[in-house]
């Protein structure tokens, strides 16, 4: 990490790169999603070369955010580092303190447990106020109905949980058929809630379940569209 460092002290230097001395918290936020998402997709291929590579181009944006904050005497590496390690070590109180976790599921409680108790969130509401409002709205969803379920609160099954995602879908066809639809947004968000609590309990992600039908669909379409286009040539097209 010291290179890295190293290298972008240099670049932001007074006779360092123009473009990286231009560069702040604020205009690189853009950049951070970005080479997350790229990332995921590096994973998803099964490679690891890509994976390599984007890794490193996410470490390049935390090396850089670091090396902005410095500048301004506001944090260091050092600090980021030193903060990442006493989370990890306060947080696994069941390694490096008195408390016990028998499976995985007891350590996320715990884990919770102790982020409220680290942050000064006396209750849960108070946790799910605390989620970061540039969440996707998938996300946030399952953030908050972790923390909800947490206190057991929700549903405690799936089949309590699709009970209640066709009591939804049932409210909706209801508004459809009545063509009423000045609750169909509310209805659909219901809907769509209720089924990332689905999601929840078969320890699914539906940002990424989502994605890869997302990616199945496209891919099905370019084969059947590239049919298409064949046919068409051929003269046997029949339109679209």
């Amino acid at each position: 990490m010291d290179n890295l460092l190293k290298v972008m002290e240099k670049l932001r230097a007074p006779d360092g790169c123009p473009w990286d001395r231009e560069q702040t918290h604020q205009s690189l936020k853009t950049n951070l999603v970005e080479e997350a998402y790229e990332v995921v997709d590096a994973i998803d291929s099964g490679e690891d070369s890509p994976l390599c590579e984007e890794l490193g181009d996410l470490l390049l944006q935390i090396a850089f955010h670091c090396v902005i904050a410095q500048e301004s005497g506001r944090f260091n590496y050092d600090q980021v580092e030193k903060g990442i390690c006493d989370k990890l070590v306060s947080r696994h109180s069941h390694i490096f303190g008195n408390d016990t976790a028998k499976n995985a599921d007891e350590v996320l409680k715990l884990w919770q447990a102790n982020k409220r108790k680290e942050k000064g969130q006396p209750t849960v509401t108070k946790a799910m106020e605390d989620i970061p409002a540039s969440f996707p709205a998938l996300m946030e969803s399952c953030k908050v109905l972790d923390k909800a379920a947490s206190v057991g609160y929700g549903s405690k099954t799936t089949t309590e949980a699709f009970d209640n995602l066709e009591t939804q879908s049932h409210l909706v066809k209801k508004e459809i058929q009545e063509e009423n639809p000045s609750d169909m947004e509310t209805l659909i968000g219901s809907l769509l809630f209720s089924l990332v609590d689905v999601c929840r309990l078969l320890k699914i992600d539906p940002e990424i379940a989502l994605h890869k039908t997302v990616k199945n669909f496209k891919n099905r379409f370019s084969l059947l569209e590239k049919q298409w286009l064949e046919d068409k040539e051929k003269g046997q097209g029949k339109g679209q």
